[in-house]
């Protein structure tokens, strides 16, 4: 209910201020998007009578289960091969999305950071 250590919790608080708190998308995610998933996610979940697991008591971290892709291009991977966003924001957006994200990770690994520079690249 109140641990930081997982990815979505439920502040204590009144009825008046009863919220979820999505703790994985960082700033520069698209906020509309990171909310259209949360709330596909919650929907799809409730319309198909899918049971919420327990809630992680302890350090979430430690414990077993799902663990996030550590790099962009997984990500990019799941997403692809899931159809659940697709029945929410249409398959056509999802390829869009995906095309122009993988492009953008394509690009972003074709750039030679200067740490790499220095060590292998430069010449004696």
């Amino acid at each position: 209910v109140n641990n930081r250590s997982v990815a979505i919790r439920v502040p204590p608080s009144d009825a008046a201020g009863i919220r979820i708190e999505h703790r994985i998308a960082g700033a520069d995610a698209n906020p509309y998007l990171v909310l259209a998933a949360v709330l596909a996610g919650m929907h799809h979940g409730i319309a198909n009578k899918i049971a919420p697991p327990d809630p992680v008591r302890g350090d979430g971290y430690e414990q077993p289960g799902p663990r996030f892709p550590a790099r962009w291009e997984q990500a990019l991977d799941l997403f692809r091969e899931s159809t659940i966003l697709q029945e929410y924001l249409g398959a056509r957006y999802c390829k869009a999305f995906h095309t122009i994200r993988r492009y953008e990770a394509d690009k972003f690994h074709r750039h030679i950071p200067s740490l790499d520079y220095e060590w292998y690249l430069r010449s004696a």
